[in-house]
């Protein structure tokens, strides 16, 4: 799991020389980009830390460009019961959802450390979006691609 800073686009680089992913370039009015998402439940765990914690830190350790972690309120998988908050009492069969957005060459490689830390308790997907704006927080400055 190696360290390394987000890298800042190139509209350049990502836009007019076609060098996109997902299929397509996203023209003059974004830059192309692929959309993870990890699910898994809230009560799973790797190397005794709550496992989505330990996705979300290996993304962060990658120099994937962002991600972010959310609490679901309900959900359910084939695996097992359903989770709610609509019960007083403490559950942790919540879904915890993952997501982050970086350049699909940024985000392949990871793919099978993100299987092993989720285990069979998880889902991940890989899908294509389009960036339009973003912040590159380490410089604070404020690129649009």
């Amino acid at each position: 799991m190696a360290n390394s800073e987000p890298e800042a686009f190139d509209r350049e680089d990502s836009v007019s020389s076609g060098n996109n992913s997902g299929g397509g370039g996203a023209g003059s009015n974004g830059v192309s980009m692929e959309l993870l998402r990890v699910f898994v439940a809230e009560d799973a765990v790797f190397d005794g830390q709550p496992a989505w914690r330990v996705v979300l830190e290996h993304l962060r350790m990658s120099g994937f460009w962002g991600a972010t972690a959310y609490r679901g309120r309900e959900g359910y998988s084939l695996s097992g019961p359903a989770g709610t908050d609509r019960i007083l009492i403490m559950t942790s069969r919540l879904p915890i959802v993952i997501e982050g957005v970086d350049r699909r060459e940024k985000a392949l490689p990871l793919l099978e450390d993100l299987r092993t830390i989720v285990g069979d308790r998880g889902i991940i997907t890989l899908e294509p979006v389009t960036l339009l704006y973003g912040t590159h927080y380490d410089s604070g400055t404020i690129q649009k691609p």
